[in-house]
């Protein structure tokens, strides 16, 4: 009877990969589809706008622009970068909608702030100043600026802009030439102090004996030649402890690190296409609850059956827990940061308040009860992570049904 109940067991179990196997795509469409009329049925809560169709979107006023900046200069015109804040009147609708849009700082630029770079003489003739035969002094290319910026956006989109920071206003006579700015001169003066340093160091290691390069210390710190067999020197290797895989550990974090800086520098530039950027962390947040629950009931799949390669099940083993720590907690920033989600939505409701509370008493019992269960029942069972839950029941119905 025992050798009996084990094969339905096995059986049960290969029935659940099968089917898991041929569900996996229908159920990611259908999960995709509920997505998406979930995302675009909810657009608005509290007040804040979470969602805007791409003709609303472009409606709305460019929020970056650069002209040429060389060839401005080059015609001896005057270039001014700087950045303006809106303001209309309290029933102008198109604000309103930029107003609620921006509240939602976690996805979206603040579209009621501008960025603009122009060439004066190209884009703002109408508004020069009366006088042109002499060069105009800051403040007049500053008012210029301003003046230009407002009356384009008044004309095209009935808001005012005020000039709240003026990076800089540059023509062709001051970025030519002329003496170095303080900036300059440590930048300079730091380079310097390291080519010396490097001619220095570098001659005294080529000049000097091994017996006094010995005593020279940090003399030869500067030198190429010693650089340069420090960096390519084989890594030490104790015979009680081999730390040598953390070079590949370095490299691995230093490139992670990397990659998140170059992506969040690109956010900080003028960009073209805002809409693309302002979607990025909205949908990686959205999907990434779905993808962890696909990744922790999916990923042992990844594995052939029958005996799992050694380096297969060790990739896996190292990477479960952290590709589904890193979705978990990319779901849960901008579920806590107001990104809309189904999940979010049905996770916040109010009748999880008084499961949450019983939930750490729920964690103590939990084990004395499962083990009770396993332990009354009479034939042993091997407990994995598809049947922990499912085993003490299963076994009690087998048993009563042996009895």
């Amino acid at each position: 009877m025992r050798g009996k109940r084990f094969r339905m067991v096995v059986e049960r179990r290969r029935a659940h990969h099968r089917t898991v196997r041929a569900m996996t795509p229908r159920t990611l469409t259908a999960l995709a589809a509920i997505l998406a009329v979930t995302s675009a049925a909810v657009d608005e809560q509290n007040g804040i706008i979470y969602q805007l169709t791409d003709e609303q979107y472009y409606e709305m006023p460019t929020l970056f622009h650069l002209d040429e900046f060389d060839g401005c200069l080059a015609t001896r015109d005057a270039y001014c970068l700087g950045s303006f804040e809106l303001s209309a009147e309290p029933d102008h609708k198109l604000f309103q909608t930029m107003q609620r849009y921006s509240a939602n700082w976690v996805d979206n630029f603040n579209h009621t702030r501008l960025h603009r770079g122009l060439c004066l003489n190209r884009s703002c003739t109408a508004q020069a100043p009366s006088i042109s035969t002499r060069p105009h002094s800051q403040q007049e290319l500053q008012s210029w600026f301003s003046s230009c910026v407002n009356t384009t956006v008044q004309n095209s989109y009935g808001l005012r802009a005020r000039l709240y920071n003026l990076e800089y206003c540059k023509t062709s006579s001051s970025s030519s030439g002329g003496p170095l700015t303080a900036n300059e001169k440590a930048f300079a003066a730091a380079v310097t102090t390291l080519l010396a340093l490097a001619a220095v160091s570098t001659t005294l290691d080529l000049a000097l004996s091994d017996h006094k390069r010995k005593g020279a210390g940090w003399a030869l710190s500067w030198s190429l030649r010693q650089s340069w067999r420090t960096l390519t020197a084989p890594p030490a290797s104790p015979a009680d402890c081999d730390l040598r895989c953390f070079d590949g550990l370095r490299v691995f974090s230093m490139l992670c690190v990397i990659i998140e800086h170059v992506c969040w520098l690109a956010t900080l530039s003028y960009l073209a296409d805002t809409r693309y950027y302002e979607q990025i962390f909205r949908w990686m947040s959205v999907l990434a609850a779905p993808l962890a629950l696909w990744w922790a009931a999916l990923s042992p799949l990844l594995l052939p059956a029958g005996p799992p390669p050694r380096g297969a099940a060790a990739a896996l083993a190292a990477l479960e827990r952290p590709v589904f720590a890193f979705l978990c907690s990319v779901a849960l920033l901008g579920a806590i940061n107001g990104v809309r989600s189904p999940w979010r939505t049905w996770l916040s409701g109010r009748g999880w308040a008084v499961c949450a509370r019983l939930s750490f008493g729920a964690l103590l019992l939990h084990m004395p009860l499962n083990k009770a269960l396993i332990a009354a029942r009479l034939a042993p069972a091997q407990i994995d992570r598809q049947n922990a839950l499912q085993q003490p029941q299963t076994s009690h119905k087998a048993d009563k049904t042996d009895m």
